[in-house]
């Protein structure tokens, strides 16, 4: 079994009398006596520089390579109180003793003892430059500095993150319902670029959209009455459900990618699913 210790040697006689060290040693029970001891013959020097690196090399490892090193701040620099090493501006203040005090809005990230900027996006997530809209596509990518750059089709908003230039999901008219890509929704005020959206209320569970995006019906629904009995994408012909209709290759806009009950959105060319609430 390995252990650790930390000797604090007031005084090395054998070497240097008036020399006090912090001497820092990692071996098996057997070795540890012999490691201290070459040491502690090798002289305070010697001593000294082992407990130097392996301080430094415990602090690296706690801090890992996501945050500015260390726990706290370097007086007189204020920018050691960025969590994110070449985020955008200072989000805080070092104070004498080594801690941060962040600015107004931004909170403490406890564990490192630093400042996040919620407006930085984080360089280490493909898509933390998503804004609030339901593309599904990687709508940027964000740089080291915290900031946000939108890929073709999506453009910054208020708040530093890549929305779709395109309005999807809008809809009619305030307080109407229905059922696309598997969710109930219902037509609620603006947002995402449109003049209403749709906001998702409940979801369809083990089953499926109907074929007019009214309710829900069981995915292997196969008579019918009317069109609206079968699945999304099927018809009633002769009392039963025919469906027919696979997802087009291509688009240009919304409505290319088939009917409302699918819940599919033209994004950069292509029909993919919407999100939760569109």
């Amino acid at each position: 079994m390995k252990f650790c210790c930390v000797a604090l040697l007031l005084s090395l006689s054998a070497c240097a009398a008036d020399a006090p060290a912090v001497a820092v040693c990692c071996a098996p029970d057997d070795t540890a006596t012999t490691d201290a001891a070459a040491l502690t013959d090798a002289g305070p020097d010697a001593v000294a520089d082992s407990a130097t690196d392996t301080a430094v090399d415990s602090a690296s490892d706690a801090s890992g390579a996501d945050a500015t090193p260390g726990f706290g701040c370097t007086p007189g620099n204020d920018k050691t109180c960025n969590w994110l090493p070449q985020g955008v501006g200072l989000a805080g203040h070092c104070n004498a003793d080594g801690t941060c005090t962040c600015n107004p809005g931004i909170g403490l990230e406890e564990t490192s003892g630093k400042c996040v900027d919620m407006s930085w996006c984080d360089p280490h997530f493909v898509d933390s430059c998503h804004g609030n809209d339901s593309a599904t596509a990687i709508a940027g990518v964000c740089q080291p500095d915290g900031t946000c750059v939108c890929n073709p089709g999506f453009a910054l908003d208020a708040d530093g993150r890549c929305t779709s230039t395109v309005c999807h999901g809008g809809c009619p008219t305030e307080g109407v319902t229905r059922c696309a890509g598997g969710f109930l929704q219902t037509c609620d005020g603006p947002a995402n670029g449109c003049a209403h959206h749709w906001f998702t209320t409940d979801n369809c569970h083990l089953e499926t959209c109907n074929a007019d995006a009214t309710k829900c019906v069981p995915v292997a629904t196969t008579t019918c009455a009317v069109s609206a009995d079968c699945p999304c994408g099927c018809g009633c012909g002769g009392g039963k459900c025919l469906c027919a209709g696979a997802t087009p290759p291509s688009c240009s806009h919304d409505s290319d990618c088939g009917p409302a009950c699918k819940g599919l959105i033209c994004t950069a060319g292509s029909c993919v699913a919407a999100g939760a609430h569109p």
